[in-house]
């Protein structure tokens, strides 16, 4: 037996064709991923604000496939859907993130290229909105065609995971625009999300799609891999040790840091503070969204917010998650 597309003629097989077959005949339906792209899951807890396509653009068409979960009391319906669509800024745009395979957690440079197709008409575009969820520390430099630009930044935080940054407009076809910026990547896969922004219009940001946007690069993607073994959690980094929880204002608590790895869900983190013989004073808790850097403050009180006496500390720090668990152990010191 062989699965085969088209029936005994040599013709596409076609939905009432394959459903004439008998159950046990039939191949397995897929998705058309030669015509179509992947279906994308949307989080539509914004209501009537909407919510982005994540679709690749610019295209004639889109596919909306809606799921319905149901009780024995209770249904779901849709009552309207409707779409916000504008002319393209350009005819369309590909790129690739260099390197793709790092260090997990370290500090590395990336650059970021954009090569876009300009037909006569389109208004091009003067920035680039950049979203991961690795954390960027800085952008370095912005060229275009080679050639280093001014350029900005606009972010609600540093380090960060959404970036617009702005340069001198493009309207050029064929133009290759190059980011350099430095981010620390946590998780296997990590997507870098571009999409080309025209800061002078109401038009709809244009999502790049991964391709050869520069010919010495190789990578023609847009995720960043990272190694799958070792440890889901980094050495920790203990700081001020010791401490002066005496009220002063500097150096009141004590910061635990660190940032765990390979991770998707939210996981848990125990902290547990003993004195020297082992009694417990003090538990500390906290959830880490994915994988991401994270920190625990004690500030040299016990569970009933009483400050505890000088002397030497043992903290425990711990996790579980799906997969795998770590642990550690260290000393900090409390002095006045």
């Amino acid at each position: 037996a062989e699965l085969s597309p088209v029936d005994e003629q040599g013709r596409p097989l076609t939905k009432a064709r394959y459903e004439s077959i008998k159950p046990n005949q039939r191949g397995g339906i897929t998705d058309d991923l030669t015509n179509w792209s992947p279906w994308q899951t949307y989080d539509l807890d914004s209501g009537l604000g909407g919510t982005q396509i994540l679709s690749p653009s610019p295209r004639s068409y889109i596919q909306v496939r809606v799921q319905f979960s149901s009780a024995p009391l209770a249904g779901g319906q849709v009552d309207s859907l409707s779409f916000e669509f504008s002319p393209p800024l350009v005819s369309s745009a590909v790129a690739e993130i260099h390197p793709s395979e790092v260090e997990p957690a370290m500090p590395t440079p990336f650059t970021f290229a954009v090569r876009s197709r300009i037909e006569s008409g389109q208004s091009g575009f003067d920035a680039l909105r950049l979203r991961t969820a690795a954390l960027v520390d800085s952008v370095t430099a912005v060229r275009i065609d080679r050639v280093e630009v001014p350029f900005s930044v606009d972010t609600e935080s540093s380090p960060s995971q959404d970036l617009m940054i702005h340069f001198p407009r493009i309207t050029q076809d064929q133009t290759l625009l190059e980011i350099d910026f430095g981010a620390r990547v946590f998780r296997y896969g990590t997507p870098f999300d571009g999409a080309l922004v025209d800061t002078e219009s109401d038009e709809i940001a244009l999502a790049v799609s991964p391709g050869d946007a520069i010919a010495e690069v190789l990578s023609d993607e847009l995720v960043v891999r990272t190694s799958l073994t070792g440890s889901i959690l980094l050495d920790l980094q203990v700081g001020p040790n010791p401490f002066t929880p005496n009220g002063d204002g500097v150096n009141d608590r004590v910061i635990l840091s660190s940032a765990l790895l390979r991770l998707t869900g939210d996981t848990p983190i125990e902290t547990q503070v003993y004195d020297i013989s082992g009694r417990l004073l003090r538990t500390l808790r906290t959830v880490v969204a994915g994988s991401s850097t994270f920190e625990v403050t004690w500030d040299g009180t016990d569970e009933r917010g009483r400050r505890v006496v000088p002397g030497l500390y043992v903290y425990r720090l711990a996790l579980d998650a799906d997969n795998g668990s770590a642990s550690r152990v260290g000393h900090v010191a409390v002095a006045y």
